[in-house]
């Protein structure tokens, strides 16, 4: 079995990544409101997964890595 931790981890990741799909870029914040998580973990989450290469963070928000925001 995976560490204790690691199954909410990656929970928490795979739901900013559908959350994302649907709508994006979103602020922290409309990320937390939707996801109910403590702002510290959410933070957490996002800069392991920005740090990874697969968010990018925008003046607009939070944006899935090579997700084109132009029309």
């Amino acid at each position: 079995p995976a560490a204790k931790g690691a199954d909410g981890d990656e929970t928490l990741e795979r739901a900013i990544l559908a959350l994302l799909r649907l709508e994006s870029p979103r602020s922290t914040v409309a990320i937390r409101e939707v996801l109910r998580v403590r702002k510290a973990t959410l933070v957490g989450a996002l800069t392991a997964m920005r740090a990874r290469g697969t968010l990018t963070r925008t003046d607009e928000g939070w944006a899935l890595a090579g997700a084109s925001t132009s029309g």
